[in-house]
């Protein structure tokens, strides 16, 4: 069972390693469903959103708020942005459900700000 459950999150890790390896707290770092890491350099946030066993991802989700604009929204391993709306202060994401044992991971990309970031 042990060997079966590393082979999951290795499988994971292929895809959504980008999110973990060479990444930092982003704070809260938990919110809700919600666990956020960043970019060393600060300019990318991460996104991973946790699923039960067997439970099917949401076809609308709604980003924890960050304290600059998402600009691009997109879904690792898969390329390719993800459709979102700004809905007041809430950033609500579209995806295709699709089930997964594990988590789903976001790469959040931010509007540019004057010193760079």
């Amino acid at each position: 069972r042990a060997v079966v459950r590393m082979k999951e999150i290795g499988q994971w890790l292929k895809i959504n390693g980008e999110a973990i390896y060479e990444t930092r707290p982003l704070m809260p770092f938990v919110d809700g469903r919600w666990r956020l890491t960043q970019s060393k350099d600060g300019k990318t946030a991460y996104a991973i959103y946790l699923l039960d066993e067997g439970e099917a991802m949401p076809e609308v989700v709604t980003l924890p708020k960050f304290d600059r604009n998402p600009v691009k929204v997109s879904l690792l391993g898969k390329g390719g942005s993800v459709k979102m709306r700004q809905d007041g202060s809430n950033t609500e994401l579209y995806v295709h459900p699709s089930e997964s044992n594990h988590a789903v991971a976001f790469k959040v990309q931010f509007e540019k700000t004057k010193k760079g970031r």
